[in-house]
């Protein structure tokens, strides 16, 4: 004669054993009863069951995560035709440094400088005032 057992449901979340909330639902509706308790449950799959001894163990597992802009296809390898030659590189980099070469004091003005420094110069030094007319455009 054969005996028959019932089997108890578990669900493993994140290597926890959780008992079955409700036994006479469908595991996803039971699932969806733990969300409460475990948000993050909303986003996961049912893997299984598996029999250990007199219970059905339901693996709960998670997405793999994503990021915005991921990339779902393999990156194309390196002989693709896009991609930029030794001689665009290089012509790059002489570009480069062309432009840190070159003379930073071009067009500046040496009367005009002076003129600003002395006028900030003279402004700071004289008595504050109750209304600053240098400050009025800062309000």
């Amino acid at each position: 004669m054969t005996d028959v057992t019932q089997l108890t449901r578990i669900f493993k979340v994140a290597g926890l054993s959780v008992p079955d909330p409700a036994p006479s639902l469908p595991p996803e509706e039971a699932v969806k009863l733990l969300q409460a308790t475990w948000p993050h449950l909303a986003h996961t799959t049912l893997e299984g069951p598996e029999v250990v001894g007199t219970q059905l163990v339901y693996s709960v597992v998670r997405p793999p995560a994503q990021t915005k802009g991921a990339r779902r296809k393999p990156r194309p390898d390196s002989t693709n035709a896009s991609a930029p030659t030794d001689d665009a590189v290089e012509k790059a980099v002489a570009s480069l440094q062309a432009w840190a070469d070159a003379d930073s004091t071009a067009g500046y003005d040496v009367a005009l400088h002076h003129s600003c420094g002395s006028f900030l110069l003279n402004l700071s030094r004289r008595p504050p005032t109750r209304v600053d007319p240098f400050l009025v455009g800062l309000s």
